[in-house]
């Protein structure tokens, strides 16, 4: 998260949902025939206004955290948005867990560029840091194998999965669950920070060092009497017992 603002990361800002300002926009994310091919397990049509405004509103109704991702431009009048995440409201009686769903979309076009894994990780940080949950989970179809790298690059673990349970295409598919939690993300990236340090106090040779250190042994090696070679040879190489053949 940025320290001056909290709504965003190094190249996105996370607004929150406005149904005048984000209403055309959502709709043609949320119709888009190849998104609802590879996220969505319903029969494959094309979706009208009353599905949309359904998912607008469940997600208007029942997520503690639901923003439009923009696209920063040094030029704040042509940031774009290019997706959405949210974080599913836990029922009243189920709040104690401090579990929540996660759902994420990019739309195709600014896919492949890493914004994807930037938002992840902002809601994460979110999650953790700023609501306080102790568990994040989510599900991915199995046909859409896409995702799990991000997934998992990002400290998600594979917890179950239900088999064989959609149909597409002509073949039966799993649904993957996945989750991480506030300590495991704590941990990744302590880790991550120590491998940075290893790297950097790492002194990386370079072909002409080893090209020299090769040439320094050889020539010592060479420069050796025969009887000391042989003798250095010999204390190199480990002493095996013999053991008398059976008569």
């Amino acid at each position: 998260m940025d320290a001056k603002n909290p709504f965003r990361s190094e190249r996105l800002e996370y607004r929150g949902y406005d149904p005048d300002e984000h209403g055309e926009f959502f709709a043609a994310m949320h119709k888009e025939p190849l998104a609802l091919a590879s996220s969505s397990a319903s029969i494959l049509r094309p979706v009208n206004k009353k599905h949309i405004e359904d998912v607008r509103k469940d997600l208007m109704e029942k997520s503690l955290l639901f923003v439009i991702v923009y696209r920063i431009d040094p030029d704040p009048g042509k940031s774009q948005p290019i997706g959405s995440v949210s974080l599913g409201s836990p029922d009243a009686d189920m709040s104690h867990h401090r579990c929540s769903g996660l759902a994420i979309d990019i739309v195709r076009e600014h896919q492949g560029r890493g914004y994807g894994r930037e938002a992840l990780d902002w809601t994460l940080a979110w999650a953790f840091e700023k609501a306080g949950l102790h568990r994040v989970e989510l599900e991915y179809l199995g046909w859409n194998q896409r995702v799990r790298s991000l997934y998992e690059r990002a400290g998600f673990v594979e917890e179950g999965r239900r088999r064989q349970c959609y149909f597409k295409d002509g073949q039966w598919w799993d649904e993957v669950e996945l989750n991480i939690k506030k300590k495991r993300e704590k941990e990744k990236e302590k880790e991550g920070k120590r491998e940075g340090k290893r790297e950097e106090g790492k002194a990386k040779p370079s072909l002409k060092d080893a090209g020299n250190h090769v040439r320094e042994k050889w020539e010592t090696t060479r420069k050796l009497h025969p009887s000391k070679l042989s003798a250095l040879i010999t204390k190199a190489l480990p002493i095996v017992p013999l053991k008398r053949a059976p008569v």
